[in-house]
């Protein structure tokens, strides 16, 4: 009789424990498969939602504040604490209550509905925890990023009693519970678009020379985008021409832009700036600075070129040839004469003489005999390019050719 009450007895603690333990793992992979949510509360889906599509976080930042949200309401908007002392989804207290309310009714919202507190969660954490939305920004999507993303939320937005300790449970709980089921999850949901009217704002992100730009028109309350456009970024500015030949007059090459799409950027969009007076020979910059719908600055660069020169005889001599050319002195530092065995002047018999700008002649020595040489001839000048001196150079003259004696 004793053994018989004793296997009762046992059967009816198995039968208890059985009735009791539902192992996590198995909720919450069969939540999953349903894409169903852990409380089965239609705000908790709602919320996901709203953190990912329109507040732009990833899954496992939105299974982060799931979860602290969970801690401090159970997803009930309307949950009140600390004798009416905090209240709403985050259950914000005393003085962010205050500013909770204040926020509501500058926007003519109901604090009581949980549109109205996730707008305001928004704003309040662009205007008073951009370290925090950051991090939550740049979180990783996996396991170990809902559990940093739940643990700093609590650690710097909700600070509960025993903050410290309730990082670690909210992150445990955002890892081990919501990411299960929400990671890697896109829900869309829209919250009740009649409890507020929507008040659009158009902002402008300037494109630059690496980044496109976007003009957008966003609900200011809700955050509710009512139209995208793109701005391509600035691909290209063009000179009319990027080199002239020394004339005595100012040079003015015109601008063009053109947008990573092909398209010309209106000049509306951009100032241009021209350095030194542009006549002598040398090297100027162009600046463009943009504004409008652009940010930026380029600098483009063209050159004035000295005046040429031409040969007017080759003479044949005894293993030498006598060069004599026209005088250019006129923005110029000298010359650079040029023979060779070959007309294209590519091979090793290719020799360069340097020489002032004041002499019209130069005897070439040491030449083989009964061996016709080619000869051309260029000015150049010495000018200072961002701190350091460059030879710029003239077009060759024509060339001219001629046997040497034995």
């Amino acid at each position: 009789m004793r053994l018989g009450k004793r296997v009762i007895s046992l059967l009816l603690c198995l039968c208890l424990v059985c009735s009791v333990y539902i192992p996590q793992s198995t909720v919450e992979v069969k939540a999953a498969d349903n894409i169903a949510t852990v409380t089965g509360n239609r705000n908790e889906a709602l919320i996901f939602s709203y953190l990912t599509e329109k507040m732009g976080l990833n899954s496992a930042a939105a299974c982060g504040i799931l979860a602290n949200v969970y801690r401090e309401c159970r997803f009930n908007e309307k949950a009140s604490g600390a004798g009416e002392i905090s209240y709403g989804i985050c259950q914000w207290y005393a003085a962010n209550c205050d500013r909770l309310k204040a926020y509501c009714a500058e926007n003519r919202l109901d604090y009581t509905t949980l549109s109205a507190q996730l707008y305001f969660l928004q704003s309040d954490l662009q205007k008073r925890f951009p370290k925090l939305l950051a991090t939550l920004k740049n979180v990783t999507n996996t396991a170990e990023g809902a559990y940093e993303a739940a643990y700093a939320f609590c650690y710097n937005y909700e600070r509960p009693r025993s903050y410290q300790t309730a990082s670690v449970s909210r992150g445990e709980l955002a890892r081990d519970t919501f990411w299960p089921v929400f990671g890697g999850r896109r829900l869309i949901l829209e919250l009740d678009a009649s409890e507020h009217k929507h008040t659009y704002i158009t902002t402008t992100e300037k494109a630059t020379l690496s980044e496109n730009g976007c003009i957008r028109s966003v609900c200011s309350v809700c955050g509710d985008v009512q139209s995208t456009k793109t701005i391509s970024r600035i691909a290209e500015v063009k000179l009319s021409s990027t080199s002239y030949v020394y004339s005595g007059k100012s040079r003015k090459p015109t601008v063009t832009v053109t947008d990573a799409a092909g398209k010309k950027i209106s000049s509306s969009n951009y100032t241009v700036s021209y350095s030194g007076n542009r006549k002598s020979v040398g090297v100027y910059k162009v600046t463009v600075t943009f504004k409008g719908n652009y940010s930026g600055k380029q600098i483009v660069t063209f050159k004035i070129l000295p005046k040429s020169t031409s040969l007017k005889s080759v003479t044949a001599k005894k293993k030498s040839l006598l060069v004599k050319w026209k005088k250019n002195t006129t923005q110029t530092t000298g010359y650079e004469l040029q023979f060779s065995k070959k007309s294209k002047f590519n091979d090793a018999s290719t020799k360069t003489i340097t020489l002032k700008n004041k002499t019209t002649s130069k005897t070439l020595t040491q030449l083989l005999g009964k061996t016709r040489y080619y000869v051309r001839i260029r000015t150049y000048k010495k000018v200072t390019s961002n701190g350091n001196t460059v030879k710029l150079y003239s077009a060759w003259s024509k060339v001219k050719n001629t046997k040497t004696k034995a």
